[in-house]
């Protein structure tokens, strides 16, 4: 793991099994899209965020692979069964990505 920044997110120097389990469990009735997440940051609060940036592709001949942001909230405990959370899916658009590097 990288340097953990207080209230910030950590990024995961992979997607660990552990991570993917959480993932594939939160994702388990969302259908129609195959998401294949390539990067994991996490965020500890009362429980654990999660950010996946995730390639998915519609589940149909002939579609584009976009980029996704998959939010998901964890949270385990020893006296009630564990809290895992799909909170949010969100497009990335490429475009917003190749201003990146550019000096002004």
């Amino acid at each position: 793991m990288a340097n953990t920044v207080i209230g910030g997110y950590t990024v995961h120097s992979e997607v660990g099994a552990q991570e993917l389990k959480i993932f594939e469990y939160a994702m388990k009735d969302h259908i129609g899209v195959d998401f294949k997440p390539v990067i994991v940051a996490s965020q500890v609060v009362n429980g654990t965020n999660y950010l996946f940036v995730c390639t998915g592709k519609i589940v149909v001949p002939n579609t584009e692979t976009k980029l996704y942001a998959v939010k998901i909230y964890t949270k385990f405990s020893h006296s009630v069964a564990p809290t895992v959370e799909l909170k949010d899916i969100v497009q990335i658009p490429v475009e917003s990505l190749l201003d990146l590097g550019t000096v002004k």
